[in-house]
């Protein structure tokens, strides 16, 4: 091997080392950063649960110590969410909110319906699923929470009487091969991700939070 193929290797080998301790640096950078927005993301909702009542609608409040928490990432990014669950809501105002942090504030991104509430998460597709049923209905909704917005990308509903069912995809009515073909490229094979809601009490917010 002449002298300029050996110094030409050494130069390919040093660029090949510096590429990848840059990409290695990032990455622990960004994991770092992630990791210390979610402390402040469980710092904030602690605070928030640690409040005798918060607003759950524009007529009511409710007493924190009466509800449950789960703390789980929705979207994948790493900063978990805020789901709270109040049974004793009144119907209409539905048992269930979903927080983010956001910009250093804890914001509302989700309100469950009447008889309904999150069901599934998708975390690596920045996908959760509402459902319910009520009044001989059930229903089975597809969300995407990206960029802070929560957009509803396929709905099904079922008439229990009559096991009717409807489909819908991005707000337009389908049929059922064209939803679940829709469904199968949404979620990817993925599994969802367990959660768990706990008592909303200073033990489980210093153990879970």
């Amino acid at each position: 091997m002449t002298k300029y193929k050996k110094n030409l290797k050494t130069i390919y080998i040093i660029i090949i080392c510096l590429l990848i301790s840059t990409t290695v640096f990032s990455n622990s950078k960004l994991r770092v950063e992630a990791a210390g927005k979610a402390r402040k993301a469980k710092n904030a909702y602690s605070k928030m649960l640690n409040k005798k009542t918060i607003r759950w609608s524009e007529w009511s409040r409710y007493k924190t110590s009466k509800m449950k928490f789960a703390c789980i990432d929705v979207n994948g990014d790493k900063v978990p969410e805020l789901i709270l669950q109040y049974d004793n809501a009144f119907g209409a105002e539905g048992q269930q909110r979903m927080y983010t942090y956001l910009n250093g504030k804890v914001k509302k991104k989700y309100i469950s319906g009447n008889c309904d509430g999150i069901s599934e998460i998708y975390p690596s597709r920045k996908v959760f699923i509402n459902s319910g049923g009520r009044m001989g209905y059930g229903w089975k909704i597809h969300n995407v929470f990206k960029n802070g917005k929560v957009t509803v990308r396929a709905e099904q509903y079922v008439n229990i009487d009559n096991n009717k069912r409807t489909y819908k995809v991005n707000g337009k009515s389908v049929g059922k091969k064209k939803y679940n073909a829709y469904i199968k490229k949404l979620l990817k094979g993925k599994r969802a991700k367990k959660f768990v809601f706990r008592k909303n009490n200073a033990v489980n917010r210093n153990k879970y939070l």
